[in-house]
Protein backbone atom coordinates (compact mmCIF):
# COMPACT_ATOMS: atom_id res chain seq x y z
CA UNK A 1 0.00 0.00 0.00
CA UNK A 2 1.18 3.02 -0.91
CA UNK A 3 1.30 6.33 1.16
CA UNK A 4 0.26 10.01 0.25
CA UNK A 5 4.00 10.59 -0.32
CA UNK A 6 4.77 8.07 -1.91
CA UNK A 7 6.40 8.66 -5.66
CA UNK A 8 5.86 7.05 -8.60
CA UNK A 9 9.32 6.94 -11.11
CA UNK A 10 11.54 9.85 -11.75
CA UNK A 11 8.93 12.63 -12.74
CA UNK A 12 8.09 12.73 -9.08
CA UNK A 13 4.29 12.03 -9.23
CA UNK A 14 3.10 11.74 -6.02
CA UNK A 15 0.31 9.28 -4.92
CA UNK A 16 -2.26 12.26 -4.02
CA UNK A 17 -1.77 14.17 -7.57
CA UNK A 18 -2.41 10.23 -8.95
CA UNK A 19 -5.63 10.21 -7.14
CA UNK A 20 -6.28 13.64 -8.02
CA UNK A 21 -5.68 13.45 -11.78
CA UNK A 22 -7.39 9.90 -12.16
CA UNK A 23 -9.83 11.23 -14.89
CA UNK A 24 -7.78 13.48 -16.70
CA UNK A 25 -4.92 10.32 -16.76
CA UNK A 26 -7.70 7.77 -18.21
CA UNK A 27 -8.63 10.32 -20.59
CA UNK A 28 -4.66 10.66 -21.74
CA UNK A 29 -4.57 6.85 -21.67
CA UNK A 30 -7.86 6.46 -24.31
CA UNK A 31 -6.61 9.54 -26.63
CA UNK A 32 -2.98 7.59 -26.69
CA UNK A 33 -4.67 4.23 -27.62
CA UNK A 34 -7.53 5.64 -29.72
CA UNK A 35 -4.97 7.59 -31.83
CA UNK A 36 -2.02 5.08 -31.54
CA UNK A 37 0.45 7.52 -30.29
CA UNK A 38 2.39 7.50 -27.56
CA UNK A 39 3.62 11.03 -27.21
CA UNK A 40 7.32 11.97 -27.09
CA UNK A 41 7.06 13.38 -23.44
CA UNK A 42 6.03 10.24 -22.55
CA UNK A 43 9.04 7.75 -23.92
CA UNK A 44 11.88 9.39 -21.93
CA UNK A 45 13.76 7.29 -19.40
CA UNK A 46 16.61 7.94 -17.20
CA UNK A 47 19.39 5.14 -17.46
CA UNK A 48 22.01 4.23 -14.33
CA UNK A 49 24.05 1.77 -13.87
CA UNK A 50 24.09 0.32 -10.65
CA UNK A 51 26.73 -2.15 -9.23
CA UNK A 52 25.73 -5.73 -8.18
CA UNK A 53 28.51 -6.46 -5.53
CA UNK A 54 29.93 -3.29 -4.27
CA UNK A 55 32.59 -6.13 -2.79
CA UNK A 56 33.26 -7.36 -6.31
CA UNK A 57 34.81 -3.84 -6.92
CA UNK A 58 33.74 -1.05 -9.70
CA UNK A 59 36.51 -1.62 -11.87
CA UNK A 60 34.54 -4.31 -13.98
CA UNK A 61 32.01 -3.94 -16.25
CA UNK A 62 30.24 -6.80 -15.43
CA UNK A 63 29.85 -5.80 -11.89
CA UNK A 64 27.19 -3.17 -13.21
CA UNK A 65 23.31 -3.75 -14.41
CA UNK A 66 21.68 -1.48 -15.72
CA UNK A 67 18.34 -0.09 -14.69
CA UNK A 68 16.55 2.60 -16.62
CA UNK A 69 12.85 4.65 -14.91
CA UNK A 70 10.26 5.75 -17.52
CA UNK A 71 7.79 8.24 -16.40
CA UNK A 72 4.65 7.47 -14.46
CA UNK A 73 2.12 7.32 -17.75
CA UNK A 74 4.70 5.54 -20.39
CA UNK A 75 4.97 2.83 -17.62
CA UNK A 76 1.03 3.03 -16.82
CA UNK A 77 0.01 2.68 -20.55
CA UNK A 78 2.70 -0.81 -20.77
CA UNK A 79 0.57 -1.89 -18.00
CA UNK A 80 -2.76 -1.42 -20.13
CA UNK A 81 -1.46 -2.74 -23.33
CA UNK A 82 0.08 -5.40 -21.87
CA UNK A 83 -3.29 -6.63 -19.68
CA UNK A 84 -5.32 -6.00 -23.27
CA UNK A 85 -2.93 -7.88 -25.40
CA UNK A 86 -2.98 -10.90 -23.22
CA UNK A 87 -6.65 -10.88 -23.05
CA UNK A 88 -7.00 -10.56 -26.52
CA UNK A 89 -4.78 -13.44 -27.20
CA UNK A 90 -6.56 -15.68 -24.29
CA UNK A 91 -10.10 -15.00 -25.86
CA UNK A 92 -8.79 -15.84 -29.73
CA UNK A 93 -6.82 -18.86 -28.21
CA UNK A 94 -3.80 -17.27 -29.56
CA UNK A 95 -1.53 -18.11 -26.27
CA UNK A 96 -2.38 -22.38 -26.33
CA UNK A 97 0.78 -22.57 -28.26
CA UNK A 98 2.82 -21.40 -26.21
CA UNK A 99 1.27 -22.88 -23.07
CA UNK A 100 1.85 -26.14 -24.64
CA UNK A 101 5.59 -25.87 -25.70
Amino acid sequence: MMSSNDYFSFDNMSTWLVKECLKVITKIVNISFHISILRSFMKVAIGKLLIKNPSSGCILVNNYISVSTRTFLSEDIERIVDFHLNKYLINNKFNESVQSA
